[in-house]
C-alpha cells in the first residue's frame, strides 16, 4: 500500500476525526427487514400464481383478480403455469440455516418447544442447514444466527393481506419458504469482510514517539467539540468539563487498541450496494459501464450533499483506504467473465484494477464496485453450489441487489439525500404501503406485482431468445431496475432530501417523519412493487437455468 505521513500539526484534528469516525454514522444504510419482506412477498406471489394454475384454494376475491388478469393477457396465464413449475423447485432448496443456540423467552415459544430451546423437529440424520425450505417449520428474522441473546424467531409473522389465503395453516404448518429466502436476501448487509479498511493516519498516531504528544492536542480538540456543542446543542455543554478531564487518556487508549490495518464495520458493508444511473461523463474513467458508489459525484445531479461532504472530509482526514488483501469485495464484485470487454452474459465487464489502484486513493475518491456486480457474483456462486446448502445463501445476493436497485438513493450513488430516513420510513410503514390490513389495497398490490413481474419476465425471456440461452441476465436486470427507479425518482425529485440526512445524525425520528406523507408514500409503494416484481421474475427464471 502507498503510505502517507501525517503532519504533527494535524494530530489533534486527526484524533478528533478518528473519534468521530467511530460513531455509527448513518451514511450507509441497512434495511435488512425490508429485503426479507420483499422476497417473502415475491415468493407468495409465485405461490398464488401456482395455486391458481392448479385450481388450489384461495380467497374468492383473489381468485377473481387473478382470473381477470389471465383472461385479459395470455402472458399472465402462462406466468401462472410457470409459477407452478417454479414453486416446488424453490421449496426444495436447502435452507442453509445453521442451528442458533439462543434461548427463547416468550411464554408462547417456551410452551411450543417445551422449554427455551428452539425445536425444529428435524428428521433423523438431517441438519437444519440441509433441510428443504418446505420443511422449515418456523419463520426466522434477519437477526437469526447473528449472536442475539434471545432466539430470533418471528412470532408475529404472517402472510401479507390476501396472500394469507394461499398459505393457510397455523404457526408451525405454514409454508415458510419465503422467510429463509428473504433471510438470505438480507444477508449481504452482514458481510463486514467485504470492505476492510486501513487508516494511515492512525498508523502514524500509534507510533510510540507520537502517542505521548497526543494528550495536549486532545484538549484542543475537545475544546473545539465543546464549542460546536454549545453553539448547536446547548444541553451537551454540561458534559464538556467531564470530557476535558478524561479525554486525553480515553483517546490514547482507543488509539493504541485499534488495529489500524483492519478496520471493519457494518457501516462499510454498503460501499458496494450502489449503481449510479446518472449520465456518465467522459471523465473520470469508470470501471464499469454504469459506475457505483463514488462520493465525488454522489446524488441526483452529481453534487454531493453536506452529509456526503462531511463523511468525505472525515475519511480523508483519517487517511481511510481500502485494504485490498483483506477485503473480499474487490475480488468478488469485479466481474470478469470470459475475455475482452464483454462478458459471457453479453454485459460489459469490469475493467480490472490492481492492488495499487485499489489502495492509493482514500475511500471517498475511490470508485467502488457496483451492485449489479454483487448480484452477478451471487448468481454465479449459486449455480456452482446447486443442490448444496450454499445455493440459497448465494441466491440472496441478486435478490438483495434488486432490492437496493429499487431505492432512489442507491440508484444515484448517494449515502445522503435522505437515504437513511427514506429507508427507515419504508420499514416503518411497509405493511401499510402494500395493504396488509386493507383487502382492496392488498388485491391491487398483488395485481400490480403480477403485471409488472410479467413485464420483467418478458425482459428476461426476450434476452434469452436473443442470445439462445436459459441463463438470467442478472447484471442487465439489476441495471434496468435501477434505471426505472431513477426515472421515477426524477419525476418526484422531492424524494431527495439532503437536509434530512444531516438531521438524521441527531434526530432520527424527525428526519424520518419528512417521508410521512401521501406523496412520499406513493413513490415508496410504487418502487416497492417494482422491486418485488423484479424479484418474482428473477426467482422464477432462476429455477429454469439449465445445469
Amino acid at each position: 500500500m502507498r503510505r502517507f505521513v501525517a503532519r504533527p500539526a494535524g494530530y489533534s484534528l486527526s484524533v478528533l476525526s478518528l473519534a468521530i469516525l467511530s460513531v455509527p454514522w448513518p451514511a450507509l444504510a441497512h434495511n435488512e427487514p425490508v429485503h426479507q419482506r420483499m422476497t417473502d412477498y415475491a415468493y407468495h406471489v409465485l405461490l398464488a400464481g401456482a395455486r391458481f394454475s392448479e385450481g388450489g384454494d384461495m380467497s374468492a376475491r383473489l381468485r377473481v383478480v387473478l382470473d381477470r388478469l389471465g383472461t385479459s393477457n395470455p402472458s399472465v396465464k402462462a406466468f401462472y403455469g410457470d409459477a407452478a413449475q417454479a414453486v416446488p423447485k424453490l421449496r426444495a432448496l436447502k435452507s442453509g440455516l445453521a442451528a442458533d443456540p439462543a434461548p427463547c423467552i416468550t411464554p408462547s415459544l417456551i410452551s411450543l418447544f417445551g422449554g427455551p430451546m428452539v425445536d425444529w423437529k428435524l428428521p433423523p440424520g438431517t441438519s437444519l442447514e440441509e433441510l428443504p425450505m418446505s420443511k422449515v417449520r418456523l419463520p426466522v428474522t434477519v437477526n437469526y444466527g447473528h449472536g442475539m441473546l434471545i432466539c430470533a424467531i418471528d412470532e408475529g409473522w404472517q402472510s401479507s393481506g390476501v396472500l394469507a389465503s394461499v398459505n393457510p395453516g397455523n404457526f408451525v404448518t405454514h409454508d415458510y419458504t419465503g422467510a429463509p429466502l428473504g433471510y438470505w436476501a438480507a444477508a449481504p448487509d452482514k458481510e463486514t469482510k467485504d470492505w476492510v479498511l486501513t487508516s494511515t493516519t492512525l498508523e502514524v498516531l500509534q507510533n510510540p514517539a507520537v502517542v505521548g504528544a497526543i494528550g495536549a492536542g486532545v484538549s484542543v480538540a475537545v475544546s473545539a467539540v465543546c464549542l460546536l456543542a454549545c453553539s448547536f446543542f446547548p444541553v451537551a455543554c454540561v458534559l464538556c468539563p467531564v470530557a476535558a478531564v478524561g479525554a486525553a487518556g480515553v483517546v490514547i487508549d482507543e488509539i493504541t487498541s485499534i488495529d489500524a490495518d483492519s478496520l471493519e464495520s457494518a457501516d462499510y458493508v454498503g460501499f458496494g450496494h450502489f449503481i449510479d444511473m446518472k449520465p456518465t461523463p467522459a471523465s473520470p474513467t469508470f470501471f464499469d459501464d454504469k459506475p457505483a458508489k463514488f462520493m465525488e459525484r454522489a446524488g441526483p445531479t452529481g453534487a454531493p450533499d453536506t452529509t456526503e461532504k462531511l463523511v468525505t472530509a472525515l475519511f480523508d482526514l483519517g487517511g481511510i483506504h481500502v485494504n485490498h488483501d483483506k477485503s473480499l469485495a474487490p475480488k468478488n464484485y469485479e466481474i470478469l467473465l470470459g475475455s475482452g470487454p464483454v462478458g459471457t452474459d453479453f454485459h460489459s465487464n469490469t475493467i480490472h484494477r490492481d492492488k495499487n489502484q485499489w489502495e492509493s486513493p482514500t475511500v471517498p475518491h475511490m470508485q467502488l464496485t457496483a451492485v449489479d456486480n454483487l448480484a452477478m457474483f451471487g448468481y454465479e456462486q449459486a449455480k456452482s453450489a446447486r443442490g448444496t446448502a450454499e445455493e440459497a445463501l448465494r441466491l440472496g445476493w441478486p435478490l438483495h441487489a434488486i432490492g437496493d436497485a429499487s431505492v432512489p438513493m442507491h440508484a444515484v450513488g448517494a449515502s445522503g439525500y435522505g437515504h437513511r430516513p427514506y429507508e427507515d420510513s419504508v420499514d416503518m410503514v411497509y405493511d401499510e404501503l402494500l395493504g396488509s390490513d386493507n383487502v382492496a389495497l392488498s388485491l391491487d398490490t398483488v395485481s400490480q406485482v403480477v403485471v409488472r413481474a410479467v413485464k420483467w419476465r418478458k425482459f428476461i425471456q426476450d434476452w434469452r431468445v436473443l442470445h439462445g440461452t436459459t441463463e438470467v441476465p442478472v447484471r442487465d436486470l439489476v441495471t434496468a431496475v435501477a434505471a426505472t427507479t431513477r426515472q421515477k425518482a426524477n419525476a418526484q425529485p422531492s424524494v431527495f432530501k439532503p437536509d434530512r440526512s444531516l438531521q438524521y445524525i441527531v434526530d432520527k425520528g424527525g428526519a424520518t417523519s419528512a417521508y410521512d406523507n401521501a406523496t412520499m408514500a406513493a413513490i415508496q409503494r410504487d418502487l416497492l412493487i417494482e422491486g418485488i416484481a423484479a424479484e418474482v421474475a428473477f426467482l422464477m427464471s432462476y429455477t429454469e437455468v439449465s445445469p
